[in-house]
């Protein structure tokens, strides 16, 4: 006779649930943690740089903006600024420099706010604070989300380091800016489509290093590191 009252369950569904919760549980407060520390960041790389906003036009200011005979034409301007070299509107000798991407972004402020000083300091530190975020974000991702606070201290003083006030400081250099905040944009969206395999994201990450190409020719350099990223990335995570 068969013995039907003692009939045992399998607890392994059960586990695998209750371990699939933690890991999500775990997962929203590692994304809620990152949340908060970006906002910090953001906050404190404003006001480090928040005194440059009363200041006005200082040295190169003048051969990208002001005495720019092509930029202080406004938005009409746009067409030839893609294809013509960085210094043309201040000098005509021909140079290799082609870094249209800042000067597009100075000509629609023409446009909107003329020769006041304000609105370019105020988008310089914007994209500091974005460049502050991304290096955060990109570290975070690089390490897994194991390492936030490693990450989060090495934005904070790249944010607090005081070789920064230059190119912060002044509007003309918002190319390096420009050049630094789409390369490392493009670095963070490459990991994100190596760990998803969406190719939506692959595409976003061409189009963001593009985007640093035009801002400033340093991004060329990003050419021997991307490689990397698509290299060792998989391995790491086939090794985990």
């Amino acid at each position: 006779m068969a013995n039907k009252g003692n009939k045992k369950t399998n607890p392994q569904p059960a586990k695998q649930q209750h371990n699939v919760a933690a890991t999500q549980t775990e997962s929203k407060k590692t994304f809620t943690v990152s949340t908060k520390l970006v906002f910090l960041l953001g906050i404190i790389s404003f006001l480090v740089y928040a005194n440059t906003l009363g200041n006005g036009y200082a040295v190169d200011d003048g051969s990208a903006i002001t005495d720019n005979t092509i930029v202080t034409r406004g938005v009409s301007a746009i067409p030839e600024l893609l294809y013509t070299p960085y210094r043309k509107g201040i000098n005509l000798a021909s140079n290799d420099l082609y870094r249209p991407l800042s000067l597009v972004m100075f000509a629609v402020e023409y446009q909107f706010f003329g020769l006041n000083p304000v609105p370019g300091h105020f988008m310089n530190v914007l994209v500091f604070c974005g460049c502050v975020i991304l290096l955060f974000l990109f570290l975070d991702l690089l390490f897994e989300r194991k390492k936030t606070a490693v990450a989060f201290v090495a934005a904070l003083l790249f944010a607090l380091h005081p070789i920064h006030t230059e190119v912060v400081a002044n509007i003309k250099s918002r190319d390096e800016l420009l050049c630094f905040f789409f390369a490392f944009l493009s670095l963070y969206l490459f990991i994100k489509y190596i760990q998803s395999k969406r190719i939506i994201l692959l595409m976003e990450g061409m189009l963001c290093f593009f985007l640093s190409i035009l801002a400033k020719e340093t991004a060329y350099t990003f050419l021997a590191i991307v490689p990397m990223v698509f290299f060792f990335l998989p391995q790491r995570e086939q090794e985990g």
